[in-house]
């Protein structure tokens, strides 16, 4: 009995870990997902960094500046009023 309980003792702490596991792996991808604006907001100090003198007619600004929009309405979910 001792080797059956102990077997039991085993799978239900394995049992146990893949819960935690599951736990672990859905947090980790919310906090990628709450990464996500500041990972654009890098992307985007870099090309004003290196803009070029006609940077601003570019669709590529027109398109960051939407992602910029993107990102503050993202971020403004965090900031209590």
């Amino acid at each position: 009995m001792a080797v059956e309980s102990q077997t039991s003792s085993f799978q239900k702490e394995c049992e146990d870990l893949v819960t935690e596991e599951q736990r672990l792996e859905t947090l980790s991808q919310q906090i990628g997902q709450g990464l996500a604006p500041f990972a654009e907001l890098e992307n985007m100090i870099a090309k004003l960094n290196r803009p070029g003198t006609d940077f601003v007619k570019t669709r590529s600004f027109s398109d960051m500046l939407k992602t910029l929009d993107w990102c503050l309405e993202d971020l403004g979910r965090y900031v209590c009023v």
